[in-house]
């Protein structure tokens, strides 16, 4: 559980850990400060398709600045949990989220 901690100054070194562990099933990254990493806006990295198992992803409380919600999450199929509340995200809710058929209420 990463929440809380500030990942802006860690680079995209976390990223690159995190894809290190294919068999990683949950991630919370609620809180973390994802909007900007070393003044340079965040993008959501698709390498986070790598993370096979990954049944939870939380993107809570991060200030993604109106930037759409990035579509590749709608390929990540086994996700049973996606949480996006105040994550900042805009627009219309990419179509490739209903491939998340796993994902519960």
């Amino acid at each position: 559980d990463m929440s809380g901690i500030n990942l802006s100054i860690a680079g995209d070194h976390w990223l690159q850990v995190i894809n290190t562990l294919p068999s990683l099933e949950e991630l919370y990254l609620s809180n973390c400060k994802l909007n900007h990493i070393r003044g340079h806006k965040l993008e959501i990295n698709p390498s986070l398709l790598n993370l096979t198992h990954l049944t939870l992803l939380d993107l809570r409380h991060n200030d993604f600045e109106g930037r759409p919600i990035p579509s590749f999450i709608g390929s990540i199929k086994s996700l049973t949990l996606l949480e996006l509340s105040n994550a900042g995200f805009g627009g219309v809710i990419p179509h490739e989220l209903g491939n998340l058929s796993m994902l519960q209420s």
